[in-house]
């Protein structure tokens, strides 16, 4: 008997043994477990905290914006008629490319004071990220510029996409609400059995009337012998050997500059733009 109740003592040791050692291995399993959640947690918050901070976000913005890529993530229209997608932000995208310093000067205008000097953009925010980090936007203004033309039921297009026909040539002809940026506006009209055009391409950033006339102009340039001459970047001709060309009827648009470029001893000499008024 006796021996038989101190094999049962032995036992119930050995159990509580091996009960208190689990409890202790599941004790430090759950404290580990613990640990590592608090640790990525507290990991995740400082990752949050600089992914979603002001500056970070707003050079994403501008990286998104050169990129014309995810710009909704980024950009919001302050009407809600207008619609911010990489297609009708492609018109800044692409203004902002061919201007660095303009990009420099917005990016610096929003990180500084909030808001851009003409009004079209301001950098708020609105709501949160994940219940806890700021959500920073940049808020877009749209724009409702016209034009104004010297013919009647003449036709208008925006980037290759008809818009309609003005209506009397003294009446402004509204190009619709649409985002800051560069467009090429085409005015269009058969005069006189010749199709004339006025087409520019132009920085739209504000509600201004642009002026388009319809018309037909003839000039004489005076360059060098055989100099190549150009219209708007275009080669159109050669001057002969007095240096002469001449132009007739050649439809007149107020962003028209002509240059020339004279080739010597394998040398290319290019002259000033000048502005056809």
């Amino acid at each position: 008997s006796q021996q038989s109740l101190n094999n049962g003592r032995i036992r119930a040791a050995k159990n509580n043994f091996k009960k208190g050692k689990k409890n202790q291995t599941r004790n430090l399993i759950i404290g580990i477990s613990v640990a590592a959640v608090v640790l990525i947690a507290f990991i995740g918050f400082l990752f949050g905290n600089h992914y979603y901070s002001k500056s970070a976000v707003l050079d994403r913005a501008m990286t998104s914006l050169t990129s014309d890529q995810n710009t909704d993530s980024y950009f919001e229209s302050t009407d809600d008629r207008v619609t911010v997608s990489d297609s009708t932000m492609a018109p800044l995208s692409k203004h902002m490319n061919k201007n660095n310093d303009e990009l420099e000067e917005l990016q610096n205008q929003l990180s500084t004071t909030g808001s851009s000097k003409d009004g079209n953009f301001s950098y708020v925010e609105d709501g949160h990220k994940w219940f806890i980090f700021p959500n920073y936007q940049i808020k877009v203004k749209p724009v409702v510029p016209s034009i104004t033309t010297s013919e009647n039921s003449s036709g208008v297009s925006l980037n290759g996409n008809k818009l309609g026909q003005t209506g009397d040539s003294n009446t402004e002809f509204s190009l619709g609400r649409i985002l800051p940026g560069d467009y090429n506006i085409s005015v269009s009209k058969t005069l006189s059995g010749k199709k004339v055009v006025n087409q520019q391409n132009i920085f739209l950033d504000s509600n201004d009337n642009v002026n388009m006339p319809l018309k037909t102009i003839k000039f004489t340039i005076n360059a060098g012998p055989n100099a190549d001459i150009y219209i708007n970047d275009k080669k159109i001709g050669t001057s002969n050997d007095s240096g002469e060309f001449k132009v007739s009827d050649r439809e007149f648009s107020s962003a028209m500059y002509i240059f020339g470029v004279m080739h010597n001893d394998g040398k290319s000499i290019k002259s000033d733009k000048y502005h056809v008024s």
